[in-house]
């Protein structure tokens, strides 16, 4: 027989951390894809520089020519929408981890500040605010 205080150990669990490690995972998802696909394109080294790992910023930095992150465009430019990357790493995640998003580039600051004429200034910003309100529409949903 299972006692009151078992039951409210997996109730616990299942309302409240499952669901918590639920929304964290998504949130975490759409904001790294946002972010990566609002980054200007110009050889796709910007884009294919986005990282994302959980309790460390991974420090990385890729040359897509290298053959990672190495899909191309019809133009022949390196593209990169970090979908598998960010699977992988938000699978991982339990309520006790932290979710890095980085990327390394020297001029990525200077992207986000809007030196491209391909993406508005502060799209790192606007990435995330889009991906937290996609979080809170999935979850509202549950």
């Amino acid at each position: 027989m299972t006692s009151f205080k078992e039951q409210l150990d997996a109730a616990y669990q299942k309302k409240v951390v499952d669901r918590m490690n639920r929304a964290v995972r998504t949130a975490g998802l759409s904001i790294f894809r946002e972010v990566v696909m609002a980054t200007p394109v110009d050889t796709g080294r910007a884009r294919a520089n986005w990282n994302i790992d959980l309790n460390l910023v991974d420090v990385q930095l890729v040359n897509p020519e290298a053959g990672v992150h190495n899909a191309k465009d019809k133009k022949g430019d390196y593209t990169f929408d970090g979908t598998n990357e960010a699977l992988a790493a938000v699978a991982r995640y339990k309520m006790s981890d932290v979710i890095y998003i980085s990327n390394n580039l020297p001029y990525i600051n200077r992207l986000n500040q809007g030196t491209s004429t391909q993406a508005p200034a502060n799209f790192v910003e606007t990435g995330v605010a889009i991906g937290l309100q996609q979080t809170k529409e999935i979850m509202g949903n549950e």
